[in-house]
C-alpha cells in the first residue's frame, strides 16, 4: 500500500515554523498564538544617520507569528538518578553553570533539570539516531514478538542448524522425528524422493531402493516361490508349476495395481477440496485488504493534518489556487511515499506490524515515517516548483521595506553599511542564531532560507545543502 510507511513525528524547529512557531527542541505541534507585532527595530536600506536616511528605529517592521505549542521531549530514562551532587565531568561547561546557578534560586528546579540532562544524555548514547532509531527497534522487536517471541526464534533457529546437521550425516533420527510428526506427510515425502531420484539419478535410486525392494520381495516369499518353482518343472510336475506360476502372476499383479492406485491418488485433484481452499483464500484475502483499507484511512486522516500545518501557511504566501495546491500536496505525497517505498528496514516492520493485526499501532507507525521524511520534501518540492521564493517573492521583499520605515520616521540609527552597524560573525550558508536580527527576521524568512543579520545585511542560503 503506497501510504503504509514509518517512523518519526518529530518535525525539527525551523521546520515547524510553518505551522506557526517552534518548538525548542522536538515537535512543534501547531499553529502560533496569533500575529503579534514586532518592534520594527534593526537597520533598514539606506544611508548613515547623519545622511537622514533610513536607519534603525521603532517602526512597522513585522513581529513573530506567534509561539508553537510543544518544546520537546526529553525521552528515554537514565540507569540512575544522578541529581545535583559532584556534576558529572561530561556535562558540558555551560550547562554546568546554568544548573549551578539555579540551583542558587531553586534546588529542586535544578535538581530536576540535572536529571532531565542525564536521562536525554543516556538515552542519545544509547540511540544516536534519536526518536526514530528508537521506535524502529522497537517496531522490529515487537514484529518478532519480544522477548518471548525472540526466545522461540532462537530456540527454531538451534532446531533448524540441528536438522541440517543430522540431514548432512543422514541421522535416521531425523527421519523418525519427521515420521512421527507427520505419517501422510513423511510418505508423500519418500515418495517424491524415490521418483526424483528414478529420474535424476538411477545408480542411487537403486543404491536406495534396492536394500528395501530385496527385503519386501523375501517378506512376500518370492525367492522361495522361485526356487520352488524351478524344483517342480525339474520334476515334471506342470500342473503344480502351472499353478505356483498363477500365484506368483497373481502377487505381482497386484503390487502393480496398488502401485498405480497409489499413482493416481497422489495425482488425484479433489474438486470439494479445492473449492474450500479457494473460498479460503478469498475469504483472508479480502480481510486482509479490508484491514489494509482500514489502516490507509486512519495514516490518510494523520497525513492530511500534518500536511496542513506545513503547506497552508506556504499556499497563502503564494495565493496558491485549489488546483494549485491539490497538484503540490499529491506531488509532495508521491514524494514521500516513494521514499518510504524503498525504506527496506521500515517496510518489514511495517508489514510484521500490519501482521499481527494491530490497527492502531500499523497506523501510527505508519504515519510517524511519513510525518518524519514530510518537512525535508516538502522544502525540495517547494524550491523545486517555486524557486523564484527562495529569491525573495513579494511578501518578502515587502516585509524588508516595512523593516526599515520606523527608521525613516524618527531618523535615529545606523543604516545598512553606515556607522554604529552590530559587528556579526557571518562567513555563508545560514548564520548562526546569535547574529540574526530576529525582529525583522520571522518565520516565514527563516523558513525560505532568508534573514536579516544585527549589521543590517539580508542572507539567503539553501536548506538542503545545511547539516
Amino acid at each position: 500500500m503506497d501510504n503504509l510507511g514509518g517512523v518519526g513525528t518529530e518535525v525539527a524547529a525551523d521546520q515547524n515554523a510553518v505551522a506557526g512557531g517552534a518548538g525548542s527542541e522536538g515537535a512543534g505541534a501547531g499553529a502560533g498564538a496569533g500575529d503579534g507585532a514586532g518592534s520594527g527595530e534593526g537597520a533598514g536600506a539606506g544611508g548613515g544617520a547623519d545622511e537622514g536616511g533610513e536607519g534603525a528605529g521603532a517602526g512597522e517592521g513585522e513581529g513573530g507569528e506567534g509561539a508553537g505549542e510543544g518544546a520537546g521531549e526529553g525521552e528515554g530514562a537514565a540507569e540512575e538518578e544522578s541529581g545535583l551532587g559532584p556534576l558529572d565531568p561530561k556535562m558540558d561547561e555551560q550547562t554546568r553553570k546554568d544548573i549551578a546557578e539555579l540551583k542558587k534560586l531553586h534546588p529542586e528546579l535544578a535538581k530536576k533539570w540535572g536529571n532531565d540532562h542525564f536521562r536525554r544524555k543516556a538515552y542519545d548514547e544509547e540511540f544516536p539516531g534519536g526518536v526514530n532509531e528508537a521506535r524502529q527497534i522497537k517496531a522490529t522487536f515487537e514484529a518478532l514478538g519480544g522477548q518471548e517471541g525472540l526466545d522461540g526464534l532462537q530456540g527454531e533457529v538451534d532446531d533448524y542448524r540441528n536438522e541440517i546437521k543430522q540431514f548432512s550425516e543422514g541421522d535416521p533420527a531425523l527421519l523418525t522425528q519427521l515420521h512421527e510428526a507427520n505419517p501422510d506427510s513423511f510418505v508423500l515425502a519418500i515418495s517424491n524422493g524415490i521418483d526424483l531420484l528414478a529420474n535424476k539419478s538411477p545408480e542411487l535410486f537403486d543404491k536406495a531402493i534396492l536394500p528395501a525392494m530385496v527385503a519386501r520381495l523375501e517378506k512376500a516369499q518370492m525367492y522361495s516361490s522361485v526356487q520352488e518353482l524351478a524344483a517342480l518343472i525339474k520334476d515334471g510336475k506342470g500342473q503344480e508349476a502351472y499353478d505356483l506360476t498363477a500365484k506368483i502372476a497373481g502377487w505381482l499383479d497386484k503390487a502393480k495395481g496398488m502401485a498405480s492406485k497409489q499413482i493416481e491418488l497422489k495425482n488425484k485433484k479433489d474438486p470439494e477440496r479445492e473449492k474450500f481452499e479457494r473460498e479460503k483464500a478469498d475469504f483472508e484475502t479480502k480481510k486482509f485488504h479490508d484491514f489494509e483499507d482500514s489502516v490507509a484511512t486512519d495514516v490518510n486522516r494523520s497525513n492530511n493534518i500534518v500536511t496542513a500545518k506545513i503547506v497552508e501557511p506556504f499556499f497563502k504566501q503564494l495565493n496558491l489556487k485549489v488546483d494549485g495546491r491539490r497538484e503540490f500536496v499529491n506531488a509532495l505525497n508521491n514524494r514521500v511515499w516513494s521514499l518510504m517505498k524503498k525504506d527496506m528496514p521500515f517496510q518489514k516492520a511495517a508489514k510484521a506490524i500490519i501482521g499481527k493485526g494491530d490497527r492502531v499501532r500499523a497506523a501510527r507507525f505508519t504515519h510517524a515515517k511519513f510525518a518524519e521524511l514530510l518537512p525535508e520534501e516538502f522544502r525540495k518540492l517547494r524550491d523545486a516548483m517555486y524557486p523564484n521564493f527562495m529569491k525573495g517573492g513579494t511578501k518578502v521583499k515587502a516585509a524588508a521595506a516595512g523593516a526599515g520605515k520606523g527608521a525613516a520616521a524618527n531618523g535615529s540609527g545606523a543604516g545598512a553599511g553606515g556607522a554604529g552597524a552590530a559587528k556579526v560573525n557571518y562567513t555563508g550558508g545560514k548564520p548562526s542564531r546569535d547574529d540574526v536580527d530576529w525582529a525583522k527576521t520571522n518565520d516565514t524568512y527563516w523558513i525560505a532560507g532568508k534573514a536579516f543579520l544585527k549589521n543590517g545585511k539580508e542572507v539567503t542560503w539553501d536548506w538542503a545543502k545545511e547539516k
